[in-house]
């Protein structure tokens, strides 16, 4: 199983890599308050990275530093609201944008919170239509999804 401890070793030995300086409590506990409950690992993510750009890949986060299209409240308040060109339900707390209506999201849904993809055009199912594996914690999707990519 991948840990944090997994994911944050990667992070910090590879090239093509850029990150933030973490998130405040305050910041961490104000998402908390949009969204819910953080998982364990994506909280850990955030306190330390705040955001992260691997290579093409931009994960959404917090901090002083994050740019302002990472910013993962106003992208999920954005997304929640559907004043975009997507819409989203609230139960998903988008991490990263693949394009073209494409979204990685922590779900609220599922015991465990998984990352699930929610893909635009299957909006009208009413749940997460994943194009590939269902990733069982942020960890996992990021150790599978976009480290392996990147040197």
């Amino acid at each position: 199983m991948t840990t944090y401890d997994d994911v944050r070793t990667r992070i910090l030995t590879m090239r093509d890599i850029e990150h933030g300086v973490g998130g405040t409590a305050t910041e961490i506990a104000e998402l908390a308050a949009v969204c819910g409950p953080l998982a364990t690992d994506f909280k850990q993510y955030l306190e330390e990275f705040g955001w992260l750009r691997v290579g093409t890949y931009e994960l959404f986060g917090v901090g002083a530093d994050v740019p302002p299209h990472l910013g993962v409240v106003d992208r999920a308040e954005e997304l929640w609201s559907g004043a975009g060109m997507y819409q989203i339900p609230r139960e998903l707390l988008p991490v990263y944008d693949s394009g073209g209506g494409w979204f990685y999201c922590v779900s609220k849904m599922h015991r465990g919170q998984p990352v699930v993809c929610w893909a635009h055009e299957y909006e009208e199912a009413g749940e997460p239509q994943p194009f590939d594996e269902r990733y069982e914690s942020w960890s996992q999707w990021v150790t599978h999804h976009i480290l392996p990519y990147v040197g």
